[in-house]
């Protein structure tokens, strides 16, 4: 049975004035019991609990009524609420944890550190020790940079005997005051761990501690010291590699990797490194009997193709017979026959050169024992170069792609501090804190713009959140950081991975980096010698032999090239062929090293001079390739051609007629579909198309400028109401640039800046610019606007009939871009959907755009913006009663102060008087006159 709450509400606060309090509990129970959402109340009544002296039973109701705010999202008051218990029954540890993960939830991490230490001092006082490490690690979870908090969490554990955990703490807290320079106290924690533990772990951060001093000699000796305890640890002997390498000894290098049990590949960057100074240092013979046993070992596991690049890399062209037989061992290893013949054929052919009898008959018995002629084929030059790569696209060598294991372009100190923001970063995931981590892993990342592991952690924890719309920005920053770095085949694969989350979304980025399309990238040229394939032989008539045509260079331009229309590869001439030189190889070779029998049959050689530029063409009367975007052609000529004419016909001498912009009428297409086909004329002879006359054009009639600034005031009034003060400065300063001195907007920019001072928030400097909008990821006009663009294999849009095909798809292409999105979406993004239906508001998509408000409204902290977000698009519709529910149902939300819908009361009497209901308008003027008198012109409207 209803109840009259008016009645009884004022029956309640006429007991609670008369000081009859549970009385007055009672009567507000009614309320509650008739409308348990009443939240307001129920705190009301928990507080009179507490106040009477039933403190249980207040706390309770607290615990209640803070458990349906978090439940409903509404952590703030969750939080509120969850004091008021922490603070009544301060033995309420279940309360205070609750309490703790709220303020963990919203950021606020000093708040949830107190709580957490208050619990931790708790059950250390009931001797709960176990438990009270539980929130002490959750402390260090939160604030990681607490070194303070760390070296007491780790006391703990080594009171509790638990000395590899308190070692391991003390460890990075060591390693952490050597980075802040704070070198005795440093020392003075890491005394501690080694008076606990000897593991490898406490020599590597002694080293560690000897290179950010530049203590290198030091550092190394540590490391020592570690092996003589650890023999054999592949951590120790890795890092001992790499000191020596940085000290100038790649010979000490390579003797501690060949010492690794089981050498991990991502070491291979390191003994490349080392094999290449000692090359340098004319040394290469030592050097390739230190990295033989490393080779061999990798290429037994599986690994030859790695290694053998890597040893090509390092001697850098110049391989010697000793370089060959290494990479012929090596090929045979891994399985690899055709490797291992050309290496062997190569050093057979050097030993012939030197005229070394014991070798040549050592490799003539291996090359007969795989059943190859000696000599039958001719071996690869040695300083064979892989075919060219536009710049910034060439395959990386190991050494430049990993950061772990090796030397490479950041400095040690540098990767430590990395290496120390990645481990706050996790530590910051594990307290529930992603927000904070993100902003951890990009410090780490403008240490090295180029480390693909913190980007792709990055990405991880933005997925984990399910923001999608996040992931697609870090690939296009992360992509434009590489591109300034000439790191192009990087950033195209970052941009190829967002692609693969918005498809068509990365066209303009792409463009702007001087990047080709998905997939038109050419693959990662080999590091080994590359055999060219022979294309098709082009004849010419005053040489019987068949040229082959050498492969075109790659280009950077002709990549972003093959996406424009009218692009065509220049041709280019085909080489002479080069009469074929025998081979001197000393007195008495011939017989044993035999030519090949037909010289016109061998690949294209490889050191063959440039082709000779093309001939001169006679410059061509077409027009020159339009951009897919520029439809202005439409306006001026028309070059299509009767299919009659042959093709050696020459351009007109006329200027083609402008092509008429309105649709024909039907009279004058049945007039044009009589007249006789154009008789068929000689090549020579140029065909003059007579010049209709253009139709006219309407002169298009500006709209008034009063509705522009209607809307974007419409606009600037919501951001203010529901949105940010900040985001409504903005738009207002833009807004200011198209009118400038407009009152309105200069008294919704004093509004916006008085509240920018009561949140205590510091307003952006300016007005977005358009590149601040280059990184849209949603790019409708782009998706939809290439696809009209795109005109099928070789052909043109210069048939206004073809144009109107193309744009009677639009509403396929949207279908299918909605589809894209919805797959790629999850339902849970509510920032997504809320912005998907903004921009299809905008675009007045009006039926899509209310799908998307009403998926946001999953978000309860999106409810009134998404109610009033409804209500404009059903005005938009015409549909003014569906807007009125829409705004009822916002002002009836619960959980929110009545304060919080003043807009939705406003916008509701305006359609109210639409609708000519000025008494209801005039009640819901004054609900928002009483809340607030001088909010918009509420004033003036009621006068």
């Amino acid at each position: 049975m209803a109840i009259d709450r008016i009645k009884v509400k004022k029956e309640a606060d006429k007991l609670l004035t008369a000081g009859k309090v549970e009385r007055a509990i009672d009567e507000f129970q009614k309320l509650v019991d008739d409308n348990p959402k009443d939240y307001n109340t129920l705190n009301q009544i928990g507080d009179l609990c507490v106040q009477i002296g039933r403190v249980k039973e207040g706390v309770e109701i607290h615990k209640r009524l803070g458990g349906a705010y978090e439940r409903d999202g509404f952590h703030a008051r969750a939080a509120a609420i969850f004091q008021k218990v922490v603070r009544n029954a301060p033995e309420d540890i279940d309360a205070a944890q609750r309490l703790a993960d709220l303020y963990r939830q919203m950021n606020k991490t000093s708040d949830a550190v107190k709580v957490h230490l208050q619990v931790a001092e708790h059950f250390q006082k009931k001797g709960l020790i176990k438990r009270a490490l539980e929130e002490f690690n959750k402390v260090v979870d939160l604030d990681p940079k607490n070194l303070k908090m760390k070296v007491k969490l780790a006391d703990l554990y080594n009171k509790e005997g638990m000395k590899d955990r308190a070692a391991g703490i003390y460890l990075e807290v060591a390693e952490s005051l050597a980075m802040e320079q704070m070198h005795g106290e440093a020392n003075q924690i890491l005394e501690r761990a080694k008076a606990m533990i000897s593991t490898p772990q406490v020599y590597l951060t002694q080293s560690r501690l000897g290179v950010i001093q530049g203590d290198y000699t030091t550092a190394a000796q540590h490391l020592r010291e570690g092996l003589t305890n650890n023999p054999r640890n592949t951590e120790l002997l890795e890092a001992l590699a790499e000191i020596e390498l940085r000290s100038g000894h790649p010979d000490r290098a390579l003797e501690a990797l060949a010492e690794v049990a089981q050498l991990p590949e991502k070491s291979l960057p390191l003994c490349e490194k080392a094999l290449r100074n000692l090359v340098n240092g004319d040394r290469a013979e030592e050097g390739l009997r230190l990295f033989a046993p490393i080779a061999r070992e990798l290429a037994r596991r599986g690994s030859g193709d790695v290694i053998g690049r890597s040893l090509r890399n390092a001697l850098q062209g110049n391989i010697g017979i000793e370089g060959w037989v290494l990479l012929a061992e090596i090929a045979h290893q891994s399985g690899n026959r055709a490797d291992q013949v050309q290496a062997l054929q190569s050093a057979y052919g050097m030993a012939y050169q030197n005229n070394d009898q014991a070798l040549i008959s050592h490799l003539a018995g291996q090359l007969q024992g795989m059943g190859v002629v000696p000599g039958a084929a001719a071996p690869a030059p040695a300083t064979f170069a892989p075919i060219g790569l536009p710049a910034g696209f060439e395959a990386r060598s190991p050494q430049e792609i990993t950061r772990h294991g090796g030397e490479t372009e950041v400095d040690p100190v540098k990767r430590l501090r990395i290496e120390q923001f990645s481990r706050e970063a996790e530590a910051m995931l594990r307290g529930g804190s992603p927000e904070r981590a993100i902003e951890t892993y990009k410090k780490a990342l403008e240490l090295d713009p180029a480390d693909l592991t913190i980007i792709e952690a990055i990405v991880a924890v933005h997925r984990t959140t399910g923001r999608l719309t996040q992931v697609q920005m870090q690939y296009v920053q992360s992509a434009q950081a590489l591109v300034q770095l000439d790191r192009k085949r990087e950033a195209a694969h970052l941009l190829d991975l967002a692609e693969q989350l918005f498809p068509g979304s990365t066209r303009i980025h792409r463009r702007a980096m001087g990047l080709p399309e998905p997939g038109v990238l050419p693959p990662p040229a080999s590091r080994a010698a590359i055999g060219l394939p022979a294309p098709a032989p082009i004849p010419t008539p005053s040489a019987p032999t068949q040229p082959i045509a050498p492969p075109p260079a790659d280009d950077l331009d002709m990549l972003i090239g093959l996406d424009l229309p009218g692009f065509e590869v220049p041709p280019q001439r085909p080489a002479p062929p080069r009469a074929a030189q025998p081979i001197a190889l000393g007195d008495g070779l011939e017989e044993a090293l035999p030519l090949l029998p037909d010289l016109d049959a061998l690949p294209p050689d490889p050191f063959a001079p440039p082709a000779l530029p093309p001939a001169p063409v006679p410059p061509s009367q077409e027009h020159a390739a339009l951009e897919p975007s520029d439809l202005s052609w439409m306006d001026t000529t028309l070059t299509d051609f009767a299919p009659e004419i042959a093709a050696s016909t020459s351009a007109p001498t006329a200027p083609l007629p402008p092509m008429p912009t309105r649709q024909l009428g039907q009279e004058v297409i049945d007039a044009l579909s009589a007249l006789p086909d154009l008789p068929e004329v000689e090549a020579t002879r140029p065909v003059t198309v007579p010049a209709p006359e253009p139709a006219p054009i309407a002169p298009t009639v500006p709209e008034p400028v009063a509705e522009d600034i209607e809307s974007l005031l419409g606009d600037i009034d919501f951001q203010l109401d529901y949105g940010s003060p900040e985001e409504a400065k903005i738009e207002i300063e833009a807004a200011l640039q198209q009118f400038p001195g407009h009152p309105d907007l200069q008294s919704r920019l004093s509004r916006a800046e008085a509240a920018l001072q009561k949140l205590g928030h510091v307003p952006k400097a300016s007005a977005l610019d358009e590149s601040d909008f280059a990184n849209s990821f949603f790019d409708l006009t782009d998706v939809l606007g290439t696809a009209l663009m795109d005109s099928g294999e070789g052909e043109e849009m210069h048939d206004a009939t073809h144009v109107v095909e193309k744009i009677q798809s639009v509403d396929e292409l949207f279908s299918a871009f909605r589809e894209g999105v919805e797959k790629q979406v999850k339902g849970d993004d509510y920032d997504t959907h809320y912005n998907l239906g903004i921009a299809y508001k905008e675009m007045m998509l009006i039926d899509p755009a209310i799908e998307e408000f009403k998926i946001a409204m999953g978000d309860p902290e999106r409810t009134l913006e998404c109610c009033s977000m409804l209500s404009i698009c059903e005005q938009a519709r015409g549909d003014l009663p569906a807007a009125v529910e829409w705004l009822r149902q916002g002002i009836l939300a619960p959980g929110f102060p009545p304060e919080d819908s003043i807009g939705l009361r406003y916008d509701l009497a305006e359609i109210y008087l639409q609708q000519g209901h000025t008494s209801m308008a005039a009640e819901e003027f004054k609900a928002v006159y009483e809340m607030d008198p001088d909010y918009r012109d509420v004033a003036a409207r009621l006068a």
